[in-house]
């Protein structure tokens, strides 16, 4: 009989630049996956160093103006008891791949024989790399329940490590060569997936502590991700997620998603769940059918989409059984409000159709926030002013809060590519340093080559600003509502959550 091997799961810490305002850790829904995909194959203990050091006080200052949020790779370290023999680790941020980096180094020097396996966005996108920069063995690169489980019964048999199975990218152990095997074959049916196998992970330190992507410390939210989807049909050039998951939209039955949170709210005290799908909501039957029976289950839970939904289907009637099924946080993505850029990102969206959705969507009682993207190769100071007359449209329609990112250039993404062709970027530590900047309210690099970084800065702060002032305007009771949560200590609106954030951080 073919003996159980030892595996470690873990999930690399978050990191935080000093100024970002919006921190929103949640459980690792992707890891869940694998592990449940193999559990019946090895002894796996579970180690998540977020759900450790979950709190916005507890972050270890690492170098740069960048923390660490969870366990230090020391601390994670000293707190593995059984020497594994294969561990996986997993990574989504390429931000975090120096702190990940040193994680696999200490990993490596304390257990030597143990084989080192990465899988999440960062090591699909950026695998080779990864492979010659740190002592990991094998990186799994896209979907990675089929491919980890092969592996881990492959390694059982002969404690060997394997060269040839596909959807790897392998490390030839004495040469240093990488093998790559090629993309393994898409999953077709969601619903043969095992559900997340939480019972391995510390849910506790996460729900127990009010932490969670849309929980923020609110007092009483338990909030879990779910998972309705895999893929997303569209091109925008600034995502990654189609290196990862491909473009071949695939969505479980609704009655099956619908099961896995009654599941999660009888067994955790879930009364919330925050859809991780990059594009969950396409066909608008399967919206109303997944609307219409969680209506009839009656579980009192909310729920939201926090990754940003496109409008196509949000009309009226959507948005009205919406909010009636629970739902009370949605986010739109329109990126930009030119044009121009618009077809630059390959963004296809309809903006007047956009406005639309949003006006029922806060006639609906459902609270919204917009995404904006700044810094394209290609934008001009005439687009950025497009983009805040579209702001102002957006506080009119009665957008709840806005957040304005420079573009992130991530490895996978098609401009990335493009920046890399032109010599504009190069995987470096400056380059990860600065993927932790464009999402807070630092100063960050500029790719537009017709305005500079400190142009790009005072365009992001303006779009704030020129947003709450509109929005203050047309509604002047959401000030004091503003000035109610800060007192308070409690964020009901994103924009309390992060100044109340950067507060916190301060004290530290």
């Amino acid at each position: 009989m073919t003996m159980k091997k030892k595996v470690l799961a873990l999930r690399s810490p978050a990191v935080i630049n000093e100024l970002s305002a919006a921190v929103s850790p949640c459980l690792p829904i992707g890891l869940a996956y694998v592990v449940a995909a193999i559990e019946d194959l090895a002894e796996i203990t579970v180690l998540d160093p977020v759900a450790e050091k979950p709190l916005i006080s507890e972050l270890t200052p690492f170098k740069d103006g960048v923390s660490i949020l969870g366990l230090t790779p020391e601390e994670i370290i000293a707190k593995i008891k059984d020497a594994p023999e294969l561990c996986l680790v997993s990574s989504m941020f390429s931000m975090e791949w120096p702190v990940t980096r040193l994680l696999l180094a200490l990993l490596k020097e304390k257990f030597p024989r143990c084989i080192l396996i990465g899988g999440g966005e960062h090591f699909t996108s950026a695998a080779d790399y990864s492979l010659h920069n740190s002592p990991l063995d094998i990186c799994v690169l896209g979907e990675g329940e089929a491919t980890i489980r092969e592996l881990v019964l492959r390694i059982s048999a002969d404690g060997q490590l394997p060269l040839d199975v596909p959807g790897t990218k392998v490390k030839r152990p004495g040469t240093g060569e990488i093998v790559d095997n090629g993309r393994r074959q898409r999953i077709d049916d969601l619903k043969s997936l095992k559900p997340p196998a939480w019972e391995l992970f510390n849910v506790a330190g996460f729900l127990d502590r009010g932490v969670g992507n849309s929980a923020n410390g609110l007092q009483g939210v338990r909030a879990m991700p779910i998972a309705a989807s895999r893929g997303c049909p569209y091109e925008c050039t600034f995502c990654s997620n189609s290196t990862m998951w491909g473009r071949d939209w695939r969505i479980r039955p609704c009655a099956d998603v619908v099961a896995e949170m009654k599941r999660l709210v009888g067994r955790y005290g879930v009364n919330h769940f925050d859809f991780c799908d990059p594009s969950a909501f396409i066909e608008k039957k399967w919206v109303l059918e997944f609307c219409g029976l969680l209506i009839k289950e009656n579980l009192q839970a909310t729920w939201g989409l926090p990754s940003g939904t496109r409008a196509e289907v949000l009309d009226k009637e959507a948005l009205g059984l919406l909010k009636r099924a629970g739902c009370n946080d949605l986010d739109y993505a329109p990126e930009s409000g030119s044009d121009y850029i618009l077809g630059v990102m390959k963004k296809k969206i309809d903006k007047k159709q956009l406005l639309v959705s949003m006006r029922a969507c806060a006639k609906a009682g459902i609270r919204t926030k917009a995404n904006l993207v700044l810094g394209y190769p290609e934008e001009k100071r005439r687009h950025v002013l497009e983009t805040y007359w579209y702001i102002v449209k957006m506080a009119l329609a009665g957008i709840d809060d806005l957040l304005v990112t420079t573009v992130s250039a991530y490895p996978g993404s098609e401009l990335f590519e493009q920046l890399s062709r032109e010599g504009r970027i190069k995987l470096d530590e400056r380059y990860f340093h600065d993927l932790s900047s464009q999402g807070s309210l630092n100063v960050s690099p500029c790719y537009s080559r017709h305005y500079s970084k400190y142009e790009q800065h005072l365009f992001k702060l303006g779009g704030f600003a020129l947003f709450y002032f509109s929005a203050f305007v047309f509604r002047p009771r959401r000030f004091f509502i503003l000035l109610r949560d800060l007192l308070r200590g409690e964020g009901t609106t994103r924009l309390a959550m992060a100044l109340l954030n950067l507060y916190r951080r301060r004290k530290l």
